[in-house]
Formats: structure tokens, C-alpha cells, sequence
């Protein structure tokens, strides 16, 4: 009778405990609420994007679709790592006093850079690359020839630019979210959100 006991009291034991720690590591837990009189915990929930389902006129545009999420799935990653990179260089940039120093650090960030991401971006395809401008774009606001020009100068903005023309693109081209881009715009806001 005695390790009955012992088995109830130390199941309550154990019962309470887990309730008290899972009470207390509830990640999403704000705090609590009190309505008539009843205290109620209170939790921020993580929003659900909602949107209309795409409508496609046939098989064609359905594989264009699932061909541009998975592209942005591939350039997205670094477009937000280019932001980053630019801001940092642009920060640095800001405090340099003349320009001998700054072109003496970009061209030491971007052998840097080349280094450690040219293989990766080497093997993205003309399709993803003009993707990745265009994301480019979004991020910083402003275009891949804006950035070239900014930190390399105007002639060597005017030979990647005779460069890109070369193969079919455009530097100069940027990112309308409501117009042309409108269905990238909509895959990276599903994307940000969690739900592709």
C-alpha cells in the first residue's frame, strides 16, 4: 500500500512539474488576459499570407510558374546576402576620407567576395542571374549598374553593361512589383512567409 502511495505521489509529482515547465517555455506566450473575471494566457500567433490561387490559362504557364519558384528559391538566398554585403561596404565606404582608400577597399572586398562565392555564382543560369539583378534591385533600390557604377565607376558600369547586352540582359533593368514583377513579388512574399 505504502509504494502505491509513493507511485500516486510521485506521478503528481512528475504530472505538476511538466504542467509548470510547459507553462512557463511557451515561446509565443505574451501574457495574460483578463476577461469576467478569468485569467486566460495570451499568445501572438505567426500571420497566414492569404491569396488568391494563380490562374493559368494553360499547362505552359503552370511550368513557367513552378520553374520561377524554383529559381527564386535559388537566388532569393543571395539577393538578401548581397543587401547586407552592400550595406556593410556602403557603411564602410561613408566613413573613408578619400578615394584612393575606398577603391582600395572594394577591390579587396571583391576579391574577397570572388573568392568565396564565384563558384556558386558561376554555375547560376542566365535566367536566374537576371533574376538575381532584379532582386537586387528590390533590396537596395537600385540597379545592378547603379551598383557597379557606385562602386567600380562609370567605365567599368558602361563595360559589364556592353558585357550583359552581349548575352541578351540589361543591368540597368529594375524591379516593378506591381507591374511586370508582379508574380515574383507574390512567390518571395510566400517564400518570406514560410508557406513555399
Amino acid at each position: 500500500m505504502k509504494f502505491l502511495r509513493f507511485k500516486i505521489v510521485l506521478l503528481l509529482f512528475i504530472m505538476q512539474y511538466t504542467v509548470a515547465k510547459c507553462q512557463t517555455s511557451a515561446p509565443n506566450q505574451i501574457g495574460t488576459v483578463i476577461i469576467n473575471g478569468d485569467t486566460m494566457q495570451s499568445y501572438q500567433a505567426k500571420p497566414i499570407l492569404i491569396l488568391p490561387a494563380p490562374v493559368f490559362a494553360n499547362n505552359d504557364d503552370l511550368k513557367k510558374f513552378r520553374k520561377l519558384v524554383t529559381n527564386l528559391k535559388v537566388v532569393y538566398p543571395y539577393s538578401k546576402l548581397g543587401k547586407t554585403i552592400f550595406q556593410d561596404i556602403q557603411r564602410t565606404i561613408d566613413t573613408m576620407p578619400n578615394k584612393h582608400d575606398r577603391t582600395v577597399y572594394i577591390k579587396t572586398r571583391e576579391k574577397e567576395l570572388m573568392s568565396k562565392y564565384q563558384d556558386e555564382l558561376k554555375a547560376l543560369s542566365v535566367t536566374q542571374g537576371q533574376l538575381l539583378m532584379k532582386l537586387m534591385d528590390r533590396e537596395v533600390n537600385k540597379t545592378t549598374y547603379e551598383i557597379i557604377k557606385e562602386t567600380r565607376g562609370s567605365m567599368q558600369a558602361f563595360m559589364w553593361q556592353q558585357l550583359a547586352r552581349l548575352f541578351g540582359s540589361d543591368l540597368k533593368i529594375g524591379y516593378d512589383s506591381t507591374g511586370e514583377d508582379k508574380m515574383i513579388e507574390r512567390i518571395i512574399l510566400l517564400i518570406d512567409n514560410g508557406q513555399l
